[in-house]
């Protein structure tokens, strides 16, 4: 069947309009991602500039009374972070804890945590169940939610977090 030429003019405008639609869209995607490269930690790391720490919190540790760590690069003016395990809380047969990661300040030497990863290892399996993770926008704090099943032996928490001079 022939179309009107007035009809194929409409349907290519159309398409022409469409087509720029979506590079519109496109282009304010595109203003979204981020502006930088990726930091490069272990150059940092090696600059004393950065310092990667990795921590261990016993299961054992977990799901019991409140308790306090505190973690450095034992250098002169140097990193550390303070890591707060809250008092378990009881709800029915689900305990719930936080453990909040906060940077500690030397002297004149303040840091920011740049990026943080929580992961458990061991125990029984959804004995321990990682909730919700935080990491707040200015870097003064990365918080861990979990929650324990009444049953098993409880997971060891693995931090590895980044701090940074700031």
């Amino acid at each position: 069947m022939r179309s009107s030429k007035l009809r194929r003019l409409a349907l290519t405008g159309a398409a022409i309009a469409s087509l720029a639609v979506v590079g519109v869209g496109s282009a304010s995607a595109g203003a979204m991602m981020p502006a930088g490269n990726p930091i490069d930690y272990a150059g940092l790391n090696k600059s004393a500039t950065a310092q990667v720490f990795n921590v261990t919190i016993k299961g054992s540790q977990l799901e019991g009374d409140a308790m306090t760590k505190t973690v450095t690069n034992n250098l002169m003016g140097g990193m550390g972070a303070t890591i707060t395990v809250k008092k378990a809380v009881a709800k029915g047969y689900t305990t719930y804890q936080t453990i909040t990661v906060t940077p500690t300040t030397v002297g004149e030497v303040t840091s920011e945590i740049t990026n943080a990863f929580a992961t458990l290892s061991g125990g029984n399996y959804g004995s321990g169940v990682i909730s919700s993770t935080k990491l707040s926008t200015n870097g003064k704090s990365y918080t861990v939610n979990m929650w324990f099943d009444e049953q098993g032996t409880n997971p060891n928490l693995n931090l590895k977090f980044y701090l940074y001079h700031s």
